[in-house]
């Protein structure tokens, strides 16, 4: 049970959800990104990586090999790799 005030992972001002730590975590590996999401205006600014859990963590340099930008639209959002 969380006690105390819950530190603040996001916010939204003008239909713009903006996020310096997203985490979304599963059993072998979790997602870390932040960027923006505009409702508004259907746009997407978001960078995000793969972050390996347990064992896995070992190759975590590789993994940042495996980061994404995204832009555009919420849609039909288009997703890069940053590395190559």
């Amino acid at each position: 049970m969380w006690r105390g005030k819950r530190p603040r992972r996001f916010t939204i001002k003008e239909g713009v959800i903006h996020t310096d730590k997203l985490r979304v975590s599963g059993k072998l590996f979790a997602m870390l990104g932040h960027g923006d999401v505009d409702f508004l205006r259907n746009k997407l600014d978001f960078d995000i990586r793969i972050d390996a859990a347990g064992p896995g963590a070992v190759l975590t340099p590789i993994y940042k090999l495996f980061e994404y930008h995204g832009e555009g639209s919420l849609t039909k959002p288009i997703w890069r790799p940053k590395r190559f």
